[in-house]
């Protein structure tokens, strides 16, 4: 199925699409990133409560906000630096009769978004440099870290939570190191992770995590903190039984699938 829709420029060629496991239905632009497995796990694992506010970092053509408006949030918004993934998105928002979104252009690395109750990515995987030279063009940017490095997303996002807020993230199982030193940097503790498997590869290939923020502006000079608490130090995440878990995940890794793993605070593992 085709529509065409004038977005300020030229008239653009779009398909209709679902979110896989969903009924949820989209349009999608034929020369910009689309919607794949990754984008439907992270819907699948959110959890959005019903009147709470809701940010979608990097929305391309919205349908991480069209998933989570099926749990009645009082508030959505989508960020993107791409105008024409904007201009998308709220079309789909008006195509499902959303009127409580609002989608806004805009960089998020310079964002002074804040009060949000969960923050939702699905980020660009790729650091800059580990595929040569990256050409700049609409699916570079949903690839690529050419505009919000993973440790800027982190950081904002966490000044962009309120206390106790969730951030719901997908990304490649190679950055977990660095999500979880960016994540306990700016007082994100990481709840839980799910691997997610190709039956084709023995190790994973994805991780889907939740965080929550329980000081999640203290680390970034917020003046409802004092200098005092600010150099707290405040418990980071526990590992202990990830090396128990090794086992298991290398066996889910050859037959393909999910394997999820409850991560325990430094108050748990005493």
């Amino acid at each position: 199925m085709i529509l065409y829709y004038n977005n300020g420029m030229d008239k653009k060629e779009l398909t209709y699409d679902y979110i896989a496991g969903t009924d949820i239905h989209l349009w999608q632009r034929k020369d910009m990133f689309r919607i794949n497995t990754d984008t439907a796990q992270l819907a699948r694992f959110m959890k959005i409560r019903k009147g709470e506010r809701v940010l979608d970092v990097g929305t391309n053509n919205g349908a991480l906000l069209l998933a989570a408006a099926a749990d009645e949030p009082s508030f959505l918004c989508g960020v993107d630096i791409q105008e024409e993934a904007c201009e998308l998105a709220r079309f789909n928002m008006q195509e499902h009769g959303i009127t409580n979104a609002e989608i806004r252009c805009e960089d998020f690395s310079a964002s002074t978004l804040r009060g949000f109750d969960v923050v939702l990515c699905n980020p660009p995987y790729f650091q800059q440099g580990h595929h040569g030279e990256v050409k700049v063009s609409s699916r570079a940017i949903a690839r690529h870290e050419v505009f919000l490095q993973l440790d800027v997303l982190i950081a904002n996002t966490a000044k962009a939570l309120k206390e106790n807020g969730r951030f719901y993230l997908v990304h490649r199982s190679e950055r977990i190191p660095d999500i979880l030193q960016h994540c306990h940097e700016h007082r994100l503790e990481v709840k839980t992770m799910q691997l997610m498997f190709d039956e084709q590869k023995e190790h994973a290939v994805g991780v889907l995590i939740e965080c929550r923020s329980q000081y999640s502006s203290a680390a970034d000079g917020d003046d409802r903190y004092s200098a005092e608490y600010r150099s707290l130090p405040h418990h980071a995440p526990c590992y202990v039984k990830m090396r128990e878990m090794r086992a298991e995940v290398s066996e889910h890794g050859t037959a393909g699938g999910i394997c999820r793993l409850s991560l325990l605070s430094s108050d748990e593992c005493a």
